[in-house]
């Protein structure tokens, strides 16, 4: 039974006296074809994609026995046969005879390729016979030789669709669509933090936005003359790291590309490769430069191995358009990491100049410091060996103890220094000052005691403050110890603590022998003292250690002082936040 004439465009009339059965079917076919053609209209009219209309039909069969080994996926909705059944027949089995005097061959090369095309028949597993556009070839299939023949359907749907595609591919307004596409994603693109982002979010866009297929993006390496992978789309659709891929483009197309070559190079019916370098198909490619101020940095390429849909016009010039968006983008991200890292390389040997000027002035100051207690030391233990007087020898015993134990705090203190600035044994939590407060006052107690001092304490009050209670508790000891240690006899310490719009302040006020303001920020340096009447009282270090403490929780110490005069010692921290 032959396909009916208005729906194949065949010049052939019917048979006007044709059985009721014959006429019935026909009928049916053309129901069929109008059902198709009114879903093809539909598909058209909500710019739904229309390239399943015009799917060719791919049969692999043995060059010799024509027996079919293999098929697309669409075979079996376009012939009718189950896959199984399909894969036990031959080419004969499913193409019919046709009439010497109605067939018109068209045969020719392709590199050394013999290809033949002609209009044939081909049978529907329910028996009707449905005309063909055929092109047979020899290919290699899943590693072995094997004959191709593309099928494509003659029926007025299959026309029509490939004639709307043929307009949509060189339509300029589906391009200039493209086009405003890609200025968005210039946009997405520019805000990326890194050159590897750029990449990945590249061929994402370029899959998702711009409609590619598989995309892959390569940068030349300029030592190494190797070109080297980024991110790019494997066999399943998914997005693929490649940074661990590199070859030699030497010998490849890239060498045009390098030598000035602008244009996309465009490959039909080409073997598709997976990341092994292995032939996983055929279909076409595309690679197109990507360049930045004329320099060729890279190239960006795609396929259509996953969807397997014909090229659109449009497609190669939008993808060298995509290159050079991505050239100019990447450039430029990779000259601001470069710059990035050579301020972190400045940084790093700034710091590692400081950290041995530090250590160098540290070392010379703790030698300094040292030199003073060692020498009492050694002469009271020379001492010892010639005194015989006990009073005499219990003095520099008690003088050797003395010193003992200042150089076991100046060790004790340089050590906390270290343990603060190294930021180990932080433990947050809401610190109540006046508790603190209170808590140091007392282990001062007999220190203050034995010199008659008085404590005049004013607390109002305060929210917690948010901090780590240890630290902020030795801040607190040492200015109170400053204060006790440097009041005269029967003096007064007083303790204010105080909360307003910028902070908590605790201030410590003594008076004693006062600071010259000249000194006012160098007493806060290690090792440092005013006078030589301080050069005998503590390590040297309890201001320092105060200081590091504040300035860690974010607030400022700071100091108000005259000789004669006695000082003033606030230490300032954030307003803690008030409770909802």
């Amino acid at each position: 039974m032959r396909s009916v004439p208005f729906l194949t465009d065949r010049n052939t009339v019917p048979e006007i006296l044709a059985p009721p059965e014959q006429f019935n079917h026909i009928t049916q076919l053309a129901q069929q074809e109008w059902q198709q053609l009114q879903r093809l209209l539909e598909a058209a009219r909500s710019n739904a994609p229309i390239d399943a209309f015009v799917s060719q039909v791919a049969l692999y069969a043995h060059p010799d026995t024509r027996q079919i080994l293999d098929a697309s996926t669409n075979a079996s909705a376009v012939l009718g046969y189950p896959r199984e059944a399909l894969l036990a027949l031959t080419l004969d089995d499913v193409e019919a005879p046709h009439p010497a005097a109605q067939q018109t061959v068209r045969a020719y090369q392709e590199s050394d390729v013999s290809i033949v095309e002609y209009d044939g028949t081909f049978r529907h597993a329910d028996g009707r016979l449905l005309d063909m556009h055929v092109q047979k070839r020899s290919i290699v299939h899943e590693g072995r030789p094997v004959l191709r023949a593309l099928l494509d359907e003659l029926s007025l749907s299959r026309r029509l669709a490939g004639e709307l595609l043929r307009r949509e591919a060189s339509s300029t307004y589906q391009f200039s669509e493209k086009l405003k596409t890609l200025n968005e994603i210039q946009l997405e693109l520019g805000a990326m933090p890194s050159f590897d982002d750029v990449c990945r979010r590249g061929v994402a866009l370029g899959v998702e936005r711009l409609g590619f297929d598989r995309m892959s993006l390569w940068f030349l390496e300029e030592e190494t003359g190797m070109m080297c992978g980024t991110y790019g789309i494997d066999e399943a659709g998914n997005l693929r790291d490649e940074r661990a891929q590199q070859w030699d483009y030497r010998g490849s197309f890239v060498v045009d590309f390098v030598e000035g070559g602008r244009q996309p190079r465009i490959q039909q019916h080409a073997p598709i490769y997976n990341d092994r370098t292995e032939v996983i198909g055929y279909g076409w490619h595309v690679s197109a430069p990507i360049v930045d101020a004329g320099r060729f940095i890279g190239f960006i390429a795609c396929d259509n191995y996953l969807g397997r849909q014909p090229m659109h016009g449009y497609q190669p010039e939008l993808l060298r358009l995509y290159g050079a968006s991505i050239g100019h983008i990447a450039s430029r991200q990779r000259e601001r990491e470069t710059i990035r890292r050579l301020r972190q390389q400045e940084m790093e040997l700034r710091l590692e100049q400081e950290r041995g000027l530090i250590l160098k002035n540290f070392v010379r100051d703790v030698g300094h410091e040292f030199r003073t207690p060692l020498a009492v030391i050694s002469v009271s233990s020379y001492l010892l060996t010639r005194l015989t007087d006990a009073d005499a020898r219990a003095t520099h015993i008690t003088q050797i103890q003395q010193q003992q134990s200042y150089l076991n705090k100046m060790v004790d203190d340089m050590l906390y220094i270290i343990q603060l600035g190294a930021g180990h044994d932080a433990q947050p939590q809401a610190v109540d000052l006046a508790a603190l407060a209170r808590a140091n006052i007392s282990v001062l107690e007999q220190v203050s005691s034995a010199k008659g001092i008085v404590w005049c304490i004013e607390m109002e009050a305060t929210r917690p403050v948010p901090g780590d209670a240890d630290q902020l508790g030795r801040a607190i000891l040492e200015l109170l110890r400053n204060a006790v240690e440097y009041s005269h006899d029967g003096g007064t310490v007083s303790v204010r603590l105080a909360q307003d719009d910028e902070g908590v302040r605790l201030s410590v006020q003594d008076g004693g022998i006062g600071i010259d303001p000249a000194d006012h920020q160098r007493i806060f340096n290690r090792f440092y003292r005013v006078n030589e009447a301080r050069t005998t009282r503590g390590s040297g270090l309890g201001l320092s250690i105060a200081r590091l403490i504040v300035d860690g929780h974010g607030g400022d110490i700071s100091v108000d002082s005259a000789p004669g005069r006695g000082s003033l010692f606030t230490i300032t921290l954030p307003a803690p936040v008030a409770p909802r």
